[in-house]
């Protein structure tokens, strides 16, 4: 049974919902405020829709007011939802490091990450539990930049850094990637310059990692913070194919908001 996506954008963009059909196509339905007509109140048929619905997209590109008013609903609502965001067009309304977000320079490239996100299952749980004003005080939030470096005689690695863009320290990082071993990381402060980072160089040329495409594209942080109180973090993977359907390189940016387990 295909999942149910509600989705809210600023209707000025042309060819978004053929963007988003695209990315949705065999894997969900998409559906907006406007395709059902009730005699209620506008926000009570918003909010309803948006409960009835797997998961929620709301694209914040041109600051549009009635989209960031339908994402404060969800929030209230504790919602699964997506924030989506055209990279081009920044400044961006508010601070989003805390946000579950997609970033994307077009809507070619919109269909093809929402698409690649829509294969993972993980996308449609709402897994989340409410954080307390006690944990985000001391809350770590790690954000990872990893890409596949060149190959040599030594076999092809994945390299970048992981930093703690968060409030307090993470404890015990276990990072794990599919078909990949398991890493555990030491602790990681919050970020104030590259001293603080975690750099990584990942051999990954002997694991289906590099010869097919994942079914599940997605890489997991498992952490803790000084109180104990234990978190995941779900981090998208982008597997880049060849005209013929070969890898041919990875990317691993990013990170969903931490959700307590």
């Amino acid at each position: 049974m295909e999942k149910a996506v509600f989705v809210a954008y600023p209707y000025k963009i042309e060819g978004y919902r053929e963007s988003i059909a695209r990315a949705c196509t065999g894997l969900a339905t998409p559906f907006y405020a406007d395709n059902e007509l009730l005699g209620s109140h506008v926000l009570d048929k918003i909010r309803n829709q948006m409960q009835r619905a797997d998961l929620c997209l709301f694209d914040l590109s041109g600051r549009n007011f009635n989209v960031a008013l339908e994402l404060g609903i969800a929030m209230a609502l504790e919602l699964n939802y997506r924030v989506l965001i055209c990279e081009n067009d920044l400044p961006e309304p508010a601070d989003l490091g805390g946000w579950d977000q997609l970033r994307y320079e077009n809507l070619v490239d919109l269909s093809l990450r929402l698409r690649d996100r829509l294969h993972s299952p993980e996308i449609f749980q709402t897994h989340r539990r409410s954080i307390s004003d006690r944990q985000f005080a001391v809350q770590p939030v790690l954000h990872i930049q990893l890409h596949s470096g060149t190959g040599g005689p030594d076999g092809h690695f994945l390299v970048g850094f992981i930093r703690n863009i968060g409030r307090g320290p993470a404890l015990r990082i276990r990072f794990t990637i599919p078909t990949l071993p398991t890493y555990e990381l030491g602790v990681l402060k919050p970020y104030t310059n590259t001293q603080d980072e975690q750099r990584l160089n990942i051999k990954y040329s002997d694991s289906s990692f590099f010869l097919s495409k994942l079914d599940d594209p997605t890489a997991h942080f498992d952490f803790t913070d000084t109180a104990g109180t234990s978190y995941r973090q779900d981090v998208p993977i982008v597997q880049k194919l060849t005209p013929g359907g070969s890898i041919m390189g990875f990317s691993i940016t990013g990170a969903d908001p931490p959700y307590l387990i």
